[in-house]
């Protein structure tokens, strides 16, 4: 983030000077962006030791090499579908007109968006193939693909609120064991103390009674 921040800067004083224009380059602005992005998701580092505000980055943590391991092997048969689209309606329809289109268009039915017009106007162009391929993209992704995706970060934010559980478990158990302790040290030196007290009087008994015994009858 502050790399961005400095060079993004950098490179827009310098076209400032250059050029004297306030419209900058697409990468200045973009490195602008990003910095700005990363310095305020940065601030999230402050709240970890708070686990209740901080168990959105331990989730993420957890489950992010999962999910990237999910994603490779999901990935060619969206791409697949993709494909299909763009080979059979890609002529009549311009959600399925190249892969853009047709990537968003299958992302957008991903998460229910504009379901409805794309049955209607991929219907137009052929019947058959269009509910064979949109109630087949739909039970495998919104189903199957979607749910496995949920669970999968679902479990890591179980397996983190665990995590934090035991932790907070282990701190208390510490302070529990340094509390006996400390109670354990001091009874230890009462008890030394008492026997220190009792070893004075007795001592002092002793030499009373044996000064008494030389004095009277000796």
């Amino acid at each position: 983030g502050n790399i961005c921040n400095i060079v993004g800067y950098a490179m827009a004083y310098h076209e400032y000077l250059a050029y004297e224009r306030v419209e900058f380059s697409i990468t200045t602005q973009v490195l602008i962006a990003t910095g700005c992005l990363f310095s305020w998701i940065s601030i999230v580092q402050y709240l970890e030791g708070f686990s209740t505000y901080y168990v959105l980055i331990t989730t993420l943590t957890k489950s992010l090499p999962r999910v990237g391991s999910f994603l490779v092997g999901v990935l060619p048969v969206f791409l697949g579908y993709c494909l299909f689209g763009i080979a059979f309606f890609g002529l009549h329809s311009k959600n399925f007109s190249d892969m853009d289109s047709a990537s968003v268009t299958l992302f957008a039915l991903l998460n229910g968006d504009s379901i409805h017009d794309v049955f209607y106007e991929l219907y137009a162009i052929n019947p058959v193939v269009s509910r064979i391929y949109l109630f087949s993209f739909i039970t495998l992704f919104i189903y199957a693909v979607l749910n496995i995706f949920i669970a999968i970060v679902e479990d890591a934010f179980f397996a983190s609120k665990a995590y934090q559980l035991q932790k907070e478990q282990y701190k208390k158990h510490q302070q529990t064991s340094k509390g006996n302790k400390k109670k354990i040290k001091e009874i230890i030196i009462m008890n030394y103390l008492k026997n220190r007290r009792v070893y004075f009087h007795a001592s002092n008994f002793i030499r009373s009674f044996s000064n008494h015994v030389d004095t009277e009858y000796l």
